[in-house]
């Protein structure tokens, strides 16, 4: 694939005159472009680029911004399928206008409860506002929280609440005040006085999707889409065409303090050169970490090398972990268990 970032200059250094929205629809109208977003989003991708220049025509911020940041930072939101349309809440690509005129990817709150049901692994998940005097008690040394609504004693929201439980039975949950958020908002966004930024015109779903990120980067089970969300937030995107992977550049300050930096690189899974103490599970290959459960190459690995009855034990205890990859990677691993069952 030709480098979406070089088009972009070259087209820029052609017609100068050229608008943004113009640029964007040049460069969302290129085969290779094209080819790209079908790659990932089969066909849904011509309406998934219909939005997007959509989205440029009707926000005037967005002139002068690098279309290359644009584009790219809309492939993120098709890599981990998510609708861009701002309405939807669920993904926004922002202009931003500082010295780096760049667009940013930030995700919503609804894209980390879209993606953590995705992964099957979590029974309930949600995140809310708190009004004054609904907060009944809080336990920092345990880190619980009890709420009743008909404790109310105004329309004030005075923080807000996310809480997730797992399939295993294991919860979490986490509270900030008001004042915690702005003051998180102040020190990781370099746009938050910004009138036309996220904090000051959307505080609700920035306050709403910073308790659910930080409570999830701490104590949830992250997949693959997970840890890419979680990195690429506020992040401004680009696409390395030669191994199709993203790298991040932040304008704001990395959210460090609260949520770790992850790799999105799938994990290279080497069973045959661990290390001789390491922990085996009931079928005498290494314990199964998250990384291997989000990886669907590991399935693979350990249907080759499994026998007999094993083989159908081992099918029947992850079955749950299998159903949440997509259909392409599902059927990879099935028809592999096939194979290994036919060769018995």
């Amino acid at each position: 694939m030709t480098n979406i970032q070089e088009q972009a200059k070259n087209s820029l250094a052609k017609q100068n005159t050229r608008t943004t929205l113009q640029v964007v629809k040049g460069l969302t109208n290129t085969v290779e472009v094209k080819q790209r977003f079908q790659e990932i989003l089969g066909q849904k991708s011509a309406s998934f680029l219909a939005s997007l220049t959509s989205i440029v025509a009707s926000n005037t911020n967005f002139e002068g911004i690098d279309p290359n940041s644009i584009v790219s930072a809309a492939l993120i939101a098709a890599t981990l399928d998510l609708p861009i349309i701002p309405s939807f809440g669920f993904a926004h690509i922002i202009p931003y206008r500082g010295k780096v005129m760049k667009a940013q990817f930030q995700p919503g709150y609804k894209a980390f409860i879209q993606l953590a049901i995705r992964t099957g692994m979590y029974e309930t998940i949600n995140a809310t506002h708190v009004y004054e005097g609904e907060l009944v008690e809080s336990d920092r040394f345990r880190g619980t929280h009890k709420f009743n609504s008909s404790k109310k004693t105004s329309d004030k929201i005075v923080g807000y609440y996310s809480f997730f439980r797992l399939t295993t039975g294991f919860q979490k949950d986490l509270y900030m005040t008001t004042e915690e958020l702005q003051a998180h908002g102040k020190k990781y966004s370099k746009n938050f006085a910004d009138i036309n930024g996220q904090w000051k015109s959307n505080f609700n779903g920035m306050s709403l999707k910073t308790v659910l990120k930080s409570l999830l980067s701490k104590y949830g089970i992250l997949s693959t889409e997970l840890k890419m969300a979680l990195q690429s937030d506020q992040a401004i995107v680009h696409e390395d065409p030669d191994i199709k992977d993203f790298k991040f550049e932040y304008v704001d300050n990395p959210e460090t303090d609260d949520v770790e930096i992850l790799e999105v690189k799938e994990p290279k899974i080497k069973l045959d050169t661990a290390p001789e103490d390491r922990r085996l599970d009931k079928y005498g290959y290494e314990a199964l970490d998250l990384n291997k459960l989000t990886n669907p190459n590991w399935y693979l690995k350990a249907i080759s090398v499994e026998e007999g009855q094993q083989l159908d034990d081992f099918m029947d205890e992850y079955y749950a972990e299998i159903s949440m990859f997509d259909d392409k990677d599902q059927a990879l691993i099935k028809a592999a268990y096939v194979k290994r069952k036919a060769k018995k």
